[in-house]
């Protein structure tokens, strides 16, 4: 009997050599490369590896807004579409590289194979992620719904002035809320209870005006369902956020042993000149 794949899904939107060096770098038997690429992107899809399968549904993705989410699901449900025999699909940017072997991953996962890692921070009014409640509890129009934007913004207003009050929502459907990196490694299991949980467009259309959806949408879903035992709160990504706030800081050759000293399965984020040095200590150690 063959071993369930790995289905390897990239988003990315810039940086053609980066892409096409991380997709090589993954080619292996046992993994399905998919690539989703941004609609509004510069790259050429004819340019990207052909180890690699396209997602076809492409997204004008806006970064913090539920277009990600959205990107997200639409490479899930082809994924499930085409392949039938999977056991994880593991989420990375086009700005990520692998630290460990094709084969280590492999095996780690073989070892997991209905456990999902995917980092899940408990959202409460006593505890130090607070402030994050603030992604859910007040409505965030996209860019491209101005209209309702303005309604709401003196709806608000006129809340605030009657009531003296700011007017909050509360999680749909009292969900328990959570909030974590939205890269993440999701076994068949979550991938399916994923896109079935996002048919209820109640509760979609409630993320669609949450800020940063793609780092609530999958965490929510999923911590208050009964796939909550399977999940490990770790996503086993290197990540540098020293000193930084939107963006992590790139990494360079300088972070080679901090990197290969983690447990991580892959790092980011990567740049091509500055991470190049890196890089090729990474794949020479690989």
């Amino acid at each position: 009997m063959n071993d369930k794949k790995i289905v390897i899904l990239i988003h990315a939107h810039k940086n053609i050599e980066c892409l096409n060096k991380l997709i090589k770098s993954l080619v292996y038997d046992n993994f399905v490369i998919y690539v989703n690429l941004d609609k509004k992107s510069d790259i050429n899809p004819q340019q990207i590896d052909s180890s690699a399968i396209l997602v076809k549904k492409r997204v004008n993705v806006t970064w913090g807004e539920y277009s990600i989410v959205n990107q997200t699901l639409h490479s899930l449900q082809q994924i499930v579409d085409e392949q039938e025999d999977f056991s994880h699909v593991l989420l990375i940017s086009g700005q990520d590289y692998p630290i460990k072997s094709n084969q280590y991953i492999d095996d780690f996962f073989k070892k997991y194979k209905e456990i999902s890692f995917i980092e899940c921070l408990l959202i409460t009014e006593n505890n130090k992620y607070k402030p994050y409640i603030w992604r859910y509890d007040r409505r965030h129009y996209p860019a491209n719904r101005i209209f309702e934007r303005k309604i709401h913004t003196t709806y608000k207003l006129a809340y605030k002035f009657i009531t003296g009050k700011e007017y909050k929502i509360k999680m749909i459907h009292n969900l328990t809320p959570y909030w974590g990196s939205q890269w993440w490694n999701l076994s068949k299991e979550a991938v399916y209870y994923s896109l079935e949980f996002a048919k209820n467009k109640k509760i979609t259309t409630f993320f669609t005006t949450t800020w940063c959806s793609d780092e609530v949408f999958f965490q929510v879903l999923l911590m208050n369902s009964n796939l909550k035992d399977k999940i490990i709160n770790k996503n086993f990504r290197y990540i540098d956020w020293t000193n930084c706030i939107n963006s992590p800081r790139v990494l360079s050759e300088e972070d080679f042993n901090k990197i290969i000293d983690s447990d991580n399965l892959f790092c980011r984020k990567i740049d091509k000149e500055i991470s190049d040095s890196l890089v090729e200590k990474l794949e020479n150690r690989r």
